[in-house]
């Protein structure tokens, strides 16, 4: 078992979260913490290490030969 919780999981208890009552867009992860789904990352912004920000992610569906 990992004895370190992420950022995500410290946040989600602090707000009265547990494992099998959470938010949708999260899941229950395999190290003990919560993740995010998929489906919800997608919808991130992400900023690049050079600091330029990356928008909409392609779905799986428009990127041919990937699979979830």
């Amino acid at each position: 078992m990992n004895d370190e919780l992420n950022t995500l999981t410290q946040r989600l208890y602090a707000q009265g979260c547990t494992r099998d009552n959470h938010p949708d867009s999260v899941y229950w992860g395999d190290w003990q913490n919560f993740s995010y789904k998929w489906e919800t990352m997608l919808g991130f912004t992400w900023e690049t290490p050079c600091g330029i920000p990356a928008g909409h992610v392609p779905l799986p569906l428009d990127r041919p030969g990937l699979c979830l």
